[in-house]
């Protein structure tokens, strides 16, 4: 029975610490079945370069004689791959209502008024909200500003961001 047989990717040995010579080869990992399953999955292209980052990282690992034995087993690399890669396949696009847009834009109404819009952020449970297209045109007879200054007076501690124009605002 070799090596891959008994299941480890690292040469036999005594010890259980393994050195930077017992790491095999990208393309002896990606012939793997396990590492064929996650290609098949992810892309050749997206497995292979996990697969040199991680052994580069075992490689750091050895030359600081730290490099476990048992991380060099077929399944560990599968288990550490396949967390990395689905980890990087998730979406980090977060659901945003653009009230704002909907209402103007399709003639469906007007935009919101400063109660409204910090109603409307209460009632989504939004965790922020921001102010766009005010202060731009004199609409009515009240100041050009006075929508602006009624939703910071109302919006209180919410996550509201009243943006001026050119602003732009990041969110983490």
């Amino acid at each position: 029975m070799d090596r891959h047989e008994r299941g480890s990717l690292a040469a036999p040995s005594d010890t259980l610490t393994a050195r930077a010579a017992d790491i095999p080869s990208v393309d002896r990992v990606l012939r793997h079945p396990k590492l064929v399953s996650l290609a098949e999955r992810y892309g050749r292209g997206r497995v292979t370069a996990a697969l040199r980052t991680h052994l580069e990282s075992l490689r750091r690992a050895a030359v600081g004689n730290a490099l476990a034995r048992a991380s060099l087993d077929e399944e560990a690399v599968a288990i550490a791959l396949d967390a990395q890669l689905q980890a990087s396949a998730q979406s980090r696009l977060r659901p945003v209502y653009n009230l704002t847009g909907t209402v103007l834009h399709t003639n469906l109404g007007r935009a919101l008024l400063p109660d409204e819009a910090v109603r409307a952020h209460e009632i989504l449970g939004a965790k922020a909200s921001i102010a766009i297209h005010h202060g731009t045109f004199q609409l009515a007879d009240e100041g050009i500003d006075t929508p602006r200054k009624r939703l910071e007076e109302i919006a209180g501690d919410r996550n509201f961001r009243v943006l001026a124009n050119g602003e732009f605002a990041e969110f983490a």
